[in-house]
């Protein structure tokens, strides 16, 4: 949050983060992981020293495509309403407003790619639903080709019939890193009966020792900064269809939602100049508060040591800096400044 903030300019966070020229191009930045037909949805990787979700092209397929891809989530529904987070903002909302996706629920569906989120369902269940899934499927065809050629269900079976394999996306926003990356490529695999590897993964998580810790001092501020994977020679990359690339955290809808409203569902000036439309620049705006940073000193021990050095910062800026209207939340925990 504090880093989002500190950028420059929201609007051009905005179009890095590939928020674009309407309402309904909002969350197509999501699509252009996907191609047309059964391709990598990860397509082509640009020149870059690692992989990243927001650095890659699209070789073919969907750049130039008007074709929908049909997407099933899983969870269907977060276990916790109240705190669906990223299956929300980032993978439910995404494919809902996106031109070029649509949501389907019907599990069975064979043209339906799957996103998976590692957070909100636990692996063993997500193996277990593509199993009886692929079971399924596979009763379906059956049935359907005694229909049509008349051959009993011992026939049938003597044809080795098997499942066609889908495409399963992992979309690991774990603050840790999703653990079980590769044992649930190797189970996904074998679940849909497939000979090669159907699994892609994208994942925060690309170092090892990473720490951000409380600032000890001006040199060292965000130390221990870890060490890189190196995921292209992990020894069960087989089971997977590609390396897992880099998962940059995104712009929330919920925050997206706000700022249409407040500018007219777009997030360009009205009047175009030599060069086209701008991107509003949000930052020299009047708005009543600059920084919010909703977080308790000390909350969590473990992994929240930076966000409560950046909490401690703002709130001894209420005394510091009094005469800029700085102070803390009504009940001396949340931090504002405004």
């Amino acid at each position: 949050v504090a880093s989002f903030f500190a950028a420059r300019s929201f609007g051009r966070q905005l179009r890095a983060a590939g928020y674009a020229a309407s309402v309904d191009s909002t969350y197509n930045a999501l699509v252009s992981m996907m191609p047309a037909s059964s391709e990598d949805l990860f397509g082509t990787a640009t020149a870059s020293n690692r992989p990243s979700l927001m650095n890659f092209t699209i070789s073919q397929g969907i750049a130039n495509s008007s074709a929908i891809r049909k997407v099933y989530i899983l969870p269907q529904v977060a276990p916790n309403p109240l705190a669906a987070g990223e299956l929300k903002h980032f993978m439910q909302d995404a494919v809902a407003r996106s031109s070029r996706l649509v949501e389907t629920h019907d599990r069975l569906d064979p043209d339906a790619l799957w996103l998976y989120d590692p957070i909100r369902l636990n692996w063993n269940i997500a193996v277990e639903v593509v199993k009886n899934t692929t079971h399924d499927r596979l009763e379906r065809i059956r049935q359907q080709m005694m229909r049509s050629t008349g051959l009993d269900e011992a026939a049938i079976s003597e044809r080795g019939i098997k499942v066609p394999p889908w495409e399963f996306y992992i979309i690991d926003y774990n603050d840790d890193g999703f653990s079980f990356i590769f044992k649930l490529a190797k189970e996904i695999m074998e679940a849909m009966g497939s000979d090669v590897p159907v699994v892609r993964a994208a994942t925060r998580k690309h170092t090892n020792n990473r720490g951000l810790d409380v600032p000890k001092n001006e040199t060292t501020p965000f130390a221990p900064l870890g060490e890189a994977i190196d995921y292209a020679n992990h020894k069960q990359l087989h089971y997977l269809h590609g390396v897992p690339r880099i998962l940059r955290y995104g712009v929330r809808s919920d925050l997206v939602d706000f700022m249409e409203k407040e500018y007219d569902g777009t997030f360009y000036e009205a009047v175009a100049n030599a060069t086209g439309r701008k991107l509003i620049d949000l930052v020299p705006r009047d708005r009543p508060t600059d920084v919010f940073h909703p977080w308790r000193p000390g909350t969590d021990l473990q992994h929240g040591k930076h966000r409560t050095g950046i909490a401690q910062m703002l709130q001894t800026m209420e005394y510091e800096y009094a005469e800029n209207g700085t102070r803390r939340g009504l009940d001396g925990n949340y931090t504002r400044s405004e």
